[in-house]
């Protein structure tokens, strides 16, 4: 007997993702899941919700960040070799405090893990061993050019003990993905999304301990060429009925098995991610595959969805807020599964649960570029859209991280301070791109409710500055190295 009727839910998602289901498709059941996850936010929103803990949450860090930006002003203002190795000191050591966090919240963020205090002593010996071997900068004025691909084959060489083979696998595969990239896609930070999914078939491999490194490398690769396909069916460069006949293609490699041929598009670069997805295919385990295809046939529908919409559509609620879960939620899940784990109802609901805090953070900081380029989210469309939804998103964002922290994590003191975190690594570019000084005013602008707990996220304001945001850091990194490198090949080419 189930326990309750969302454990019903849950387990007819995960019965169908393993197979035992075949009268339904998954995309269904797991839009009805996260259907009824989402009334239960509501709910929640309305009863449970505590915004003064977030907001104790908010004033605490604010006079972190005070604290640590008066001391770097301080230090900017004095003079000597004296100040110049105390201030460097100062940064090192924040470098690695924040290190440690977005470990433990990174861990909890995609699997749900709280990580034990052994756990942490070996990070904290990975990190120090890492510090030694390549001498990191953090001063963001270095002249060091730290990101190239042989300083990163040698980190992911250190990290992982993978030989010399598999690392020019790996080189082999970054060079192919630049050049079959296309220059526009590598400058919205494509690069940065492909090597996140390797590593994110690595972290989940590395635990389920379900694959060797080479297995990694290759299936790791697959997946982040399959980002093209976003791209792809969002790029106005391609016809409604190019991306039609694109997206059947894919379902149809998705229904097929193993060794069935298959006769690739026109399109060079639709035939890359079609390649690429047979190639998963005839490297999984027939169940794995299966497990993937439908996993990734829910990604698709769902992208393909969310590119065909528009301002002008009449859009609730509950048609952006579950599709922005579906689509951040199968994001980990198709990982998971490509890294070997096994994949349990008690991580499908937490990566559920959680798929509002993996893709509302991303909307909020790519604000301005999605409305530029007329991407539909659920910031642009409550400022924009022609239905006014009734919830902003930032708010259903808070409700969340309050929620998933008092309700699934009671017992992890600092659950609410590592979830916040990822909203305050989005007013930081918020306010470096806005460039008046005026986050408020920028809150006004775009219609975020004047609410208590939005004034104190709001004035918080330049001490934003000093918050470190590692993916974005590194995204930034990626994206400049992979033009450099598409440069480089188009004029070899």
């Amino acid at each position: 007997m189930y326990q309750s009727i969302e454990g019903y839910r849950l387990q007819r998602v995960l019965d169908c993702l393993y197979g035992r289901i075949s009268n339904q498709h998954l995309y269904d059941l797991s839009y009805e899941y996260l259907q009824h996850d989402f009334w239960d936010l509501l709910h929640f929103g309305a009863g449970g919700y505590d915004p003064d803990t977030l907001i104790r949450s908010i004033s605490e860090n604010k006079r972190r960040l005070k604290r640590r930006y008066r001391i770097h002003r301080f230090l900017r203002r004095s003079n000597g070799s004296i100040q110049e190795i105390i201030e460097r000191y100062i940064t090192n050591y924040e470098l690695y405090r924040d290190a440690l966090s977005y470990y433990r919240y990174a861990s909890l963020r995609d699997k749900g893990v709280i990580r034990s205090s052994a756990d942490i002593k070996i990070f904290k010996r990975k990190l120090q061993m890492m510090a030694l071997s390549f001498r990191i900068r953090s001063s963001a004025s270095s002249d060091e050019d730290f990101f190239t691909i042989d300083t990163f084959t040698h980190i992911f060489r250190k990290v992982t003990g993978c030989n010399g083979k598999e690392a020019e696998m790996l080189r082999d595969g970054i060079i192919t993905f630049i050049d079959f990239c296309p220059k526009r896609y590598l400058e919205r930070g494509l690069f940065a999304k492909y090597l996140g999914s390797l590593m994110g078939v690595y972290r989940y491999g590395y635990e389920s301990h379900g694959l060797d490194l080479h297995q990694i490398i290759e299936i790791g690769g697959c997946f982040g060429v399959e980002y093209l396909f976003d791209e792809i069916i969002d790029d106005p460069g391609y016809s409604g009925i190019e991306k039609e006949r694109y997206y059947s293609r894919i379902m149809q490699i998705l229904e097929s098995r193993r060794g069935e041929l298959f006769v690739f598009s026109d399109d060079l670069l639709m035939a890359f991610t079609e390649q690429a997805l047979v190639r998963l295919r005839d490297m999984l385990p027939p169940m794995r595959w299966t497990m993937v295809s439908m996993a990734f046939s829910v990604l698709a529908i769902s992208s393909l969805k969310g590119g065909q919409w528009s301002l002008q559509d009449t859009l609730s609620d509950e048609d952006l807020y579950v599709q922005a879960a579906l689509k951040g939620a199968y994001t980990r899940i198709i990982a998971a599964v490509l890294g070997g784990m096994d994949i349990t109802g008690g991580f499908l609901r937490h990566v559920f649960r959680s798929g509002y805090l993996y893709q509302l953070p991303d909307d909020l900081r790519d604000i301005f570029d999605d409305r530029e380029n007329g991407n539909v989210t659920p910031f642009n469309y409550y400022y924009l859209g022609a239905n006014r939804i009734q919830y902003h998103p930032l708010i259903i964002l808070l409700i969340a991280v309050s929620r998933i922290s008092s309700v699934d994590y009671p017992g992890m003191k600092d659950a609410t301070d590592l979830y916040m975190s990822c909203i305050y690594q989005s007013l930081k570019k918020l306010y470096l791109k806005e460039g008046t000084g005026d986050l408020c005013a920028l809150f006004e602008d775009i219609h975020i409710p004047d609410l208590p707990i939005t004034r104190h996220l709001c004035c918080t304001g330049h001490y934003y500055s000093m918050t470190r945001d590692f993916e974005t850091e590194i995204a930034a990194k990626c994206r400049d190295f992979s033009l450099e490198m598409k440069d480089t090949i188009s004029d070899l080419t």
